[in-house]
C-alpha cells in the first residue's frame, strides 16, 4: 500500500506502507498543500491544492519515476482546501475548473457567498468560509459546507465549468460550523466542527433534509475545542470523526450506524498524537492513516471491521502535516 501526505510547510510526501512499518519513498514540493486528490483520466493524475493567497492548483503526472509537474493554474480564490471543485476558505468562495483528460485546467469559474454581520463564534464566524465540495450521489450538485456562514450551499453543475451556479442554501444552527461532509448512499453525515456534533441528512435531490437530532461528539476526560475529517466505513456500519484540542493526546470517534442511517453514541480511541486535522480509511478498510498536525506525525491504526474498533499500531515523525490518505 502507498500512503500520501501533505504538509504546509511545503511538501508533499508518498510512503510504502508494509504493516506495520511505514518507509518514505519520495517527497516533492507544492506551495503549502491542504488537500490531495488521484485521479484517472488518459493518465493518473495526482492534483494537489494549495491554501494560500492567490491558491494554485498543481496537476501532477504519477510516473514510474515518481511525482512530475503537469500544470497548475490559479483557482480564482484565498486558502483553498479542498480539490475537483475548489472551495476557497479565506474569500468564501467556490471555484470550478474543467479538467481535460490530458490534465490540463481550464480558467476557474468562481461563485462568491455572502453573508451579513457574524456568526455565534465570532473570531470563526465573521464572513463566509467555505472549507469543503463534495458531489451528490446523483453527481448533479455539488454541496460546500460554509463553516463562516452556518450553510451548506447547494451548487448545480453542468457539463462545464461556467454551467455551475448556487441553487440554493440549508442552514444548519448558529455557531455549528458545518467544516465536511461524507456520503453513504443517499444520507450525508456533516460535521459541525464549533458546536461538537454530527448532524444526518437525507438527500432527495435537489432536497437535502436533516435526519432527526445532531449527535454529540464530546470525548470524556479529553479537552476538545474542535472536530475535523468524517469517514464512513463502505458498509456503512461506522462514522468515524477527529476530536481536536487536547494538550496531551486526540481521539477518534468512531459512531454506529444504523439501517436507518441514524447513529449511536461515539467510542473514542487515541489517534496517537495531536490536532488529527485529517484521517482516511485503507481500501481494505483494515488500516486508518491520521495526520496528526500538532504532534507533527503520521499515526496507524489497525480497525476492526466487526466492532468498528481501532488500535494504534505505531507513528512517525513527518513534519507539520495536515493530510494523509491511501491510494
Amino acid at each position: 500500500m502507498t500512503i500520501r501526505s501533505a504538509s504546509y510547510a511545503g511538501e508533499v510526501a508518498s510512503y510504502a506502507f508494509q504493516p506495520p512499518e511505514l518507509r518514505r519513498t519520495e517527497r516533492v514540493a507544492c506551495d503549502a498543500p491542504a488537500w490531495l486528490e488521484t485521479i484517472t483520466l488518459d493518465e493518473t493524475f495526482l492534483l494537489c491544492v494549495g491554501e494560500t493567497p492567490n491558491a494554485v492548483l498543481s496537476v501532477f503526472r504519477e510516473t514510474a519515476n515518481g511525482l512530475q509537474l503537469h500544470t497548475s493554474a490559479q483557482v480564482g480564490g484565498d486558502g483553498a482546501v479542498s480539490i475537483a471543485t475548489v472551495s476557497n476558505y479565506a474569500s468564501g468562495s467556490v471555484s470550478v475548473l474543467d479538467l481535460a483528460r490530458d490534465g490540463t485546467l481550464g480558467t476557474p469559474h468562481t461563485i462568491t457567498f455572502h453573508r451579513s454581520g457574524h456568526g455565534r463564534v465570532a473570531d470563526r464566524q465573521e464572513m463566509p468560509h467555505a472549507h469543503q465540495v463534495m458531489p451528490t450521489p446523483d453527481q448533479q450538485y455539488i454541496l460546500v459546507c460554509d463553516l463562516g456562514s452556518d450553510r451548506i450551499h447547494m451548487v448545480r453543475v453542468g457539463g462545464r465549468a461556467h454551467d455551475a451556479a448556487l441553487a440554493t442554501s440549508v442552514p444548519v444552527p448558529d455557531g455549528s460550523g458545518p467544516r465536511h461532509l461524507v456520503f453513504h448512499e443517499t444520507t450525508a453525515y456533516v460535521v459541525m466542527e464549533l458546536s461538537l456534533e454530527v448532524q444526518a441528512f437525507t438527500w432527495d435531490g435537489p432536497k437535502l433534509s436533516a435526519q432527526g437530532a445532531a449527535v454529540p461528539v464530546r470525548p470524556p476526560q479529553k479537552h476538545t475545542d474542535t472536530l475535523a475529517e468524517v469517514a464512513v466505513s463502505s458498509d456503512g456500519s461506522f462514522v468515524y470523526v477527529s476530536c481536536r484540542g487536547d494538550p496531551h493526546e486526540d481521539v477518534l470517534a468512531a459512531l454506529p450506524r444504523a439501517a436507518d442511517g441514524t447513529l449511536g453514541a461515539p467510542v473514542f480511541y487515541a489517534c496517537g498524537g495531536r490536532v488529527p486535522r485529517h484521517f482516511a480509511l485503507s481500501t481494505d478498510e483494515r488500516w486508518v492513516v491520521v495526520a496528526n498536525q500538532g504532534s507533527e506525525t503520521l499515526a496507524l491504526l489497525s480497525r476492526d471491521g466487526a466492532s468498528g474498533a481501532l488500535k494504534l499500531v505505531g507513528t512517525q515523525t513527518a513534519g507539520p502535516v495536515n493530510y494523509a490518505g491511501f491510494i
